[in-house]
């Protein structure tokens, strides 16, 4: 099974279309993900969020810390990882308009680079929010309220 963690500051309704087929296939096979996404600037769009949180097999939390700017994408598979890490954005513009800068990798579970990596990823896991009704809502009247 693959299993996969994206760590983004910034997630839109229309990047998360660019991947919407490829993540409910994903899903449907069984794979599972984690995927951090920041309310830095409140840039993210709540409804973003809200349609990564209908896959099974998908979490989403909201990263919380005033500094976290992350593009960072981890594929595990049984034998490897495959990092991406660089500019892009879980954005359309990103994943598909802009010219982005990314280095891509594909990593031994045993290295060093994996170990500092998931180690990253974990730290951030674990000091973020889940992703409740309430805090969804709290974030989405920041973000119109930034909007206006």
């Amino acid at each position: 099974m693959i299993f996969f963690r994206f760590a983004v500051a910034f997630a839109t309704r229309s990047g998360v279309a660019c991947l919407h087929q490829t993540l409910k296939e994903f899903v449907e096979r069984g794979g599972k993900g984690q995927i951090l996404v920041s309310k830095y600037l409140n840039f993210t769009e709540p409804n973003a969020v809200k349609r990564l949180k209908q896959f099974n097999g998908i979490e989403v939390k909201f990263v919380h810390l005033s500094n976290f700017h992350g593009k960072t994408y981890l594929f595990d598979h049984k034998e490897f990882s495959r990092l991406l890490v660089g500019s892009s954005h879980l954005t359309q513009e990103a994943l598909g308009n802009n010219a982005e800068i990314n280095l891509a990798a594909t990593l031994q579970k045993k290295s060093r680079l994996y170990e500092q990596t998931t180690e990253q990823i974990n730290y951030w896991w674990d000091v973020s929010d889940e992703l409740t009704s309430k805090n969804l809502e709290m974030y989405e009247n920041a973000w119109h309220h930034s909007k206006q």
